[in-house]
């Protein structure tokens, strides 16, 4: 782009769109070895989200807490499975910046709270 004197974002997506692009598939394109369409259909109880996400893995505090990009969640008493400290879990960002927390596959129930232990309100 540079030889060509672009110098603005317009002018790049321009020259991409009626000059780059379709050469550069000419040049490196190649034919499918099948026609067969090999995607797999997702079965009813799998969510995209929860694939196309942040993860990090967490430990469980001794109260219960979590930490995680200088925040802190309040796992809750009851939840779908046994849950103890030093536990480790993992923790999801979906793409919509909400936040998910897992143990073998299952969600957990919890809260953020501040610094002094408040529920933070969401």
């Amino acid at each position: 782009m540079k030889l060509k004197n672009i110098k603005d974002i317009d002018s790049a997506n321009r020259f991409l769109k009626e000059y780059y692009w379709e050469k550069n598939n000419r040049k490196f394109s190649k034919k499918p070895l099948s026609d067969e369409d090999f995607h797999i259909a997702l079965m009813p109880d799998q969510d995209l989200r929860n694939y196309v996400c942040y993860t990090a893995e967490c430990k469980v505090y001794r109260d219960y807490t979590i930490k995680f990009s200088k925040r802190i969640y309040q796992i809750e008493k009851k939840q779908p499975i046994a849950i103890k400290p030093g536990d480790n879990v993992i923790l999801k960002t979906w793409l919509d910046g909400s936040i998910h927390i897992f143990k073998k596959n299952i969600e957990l129930n919890f809260f953020e709270i501040d610094d002094y232990g408040r529920r933070v309100s969401a």
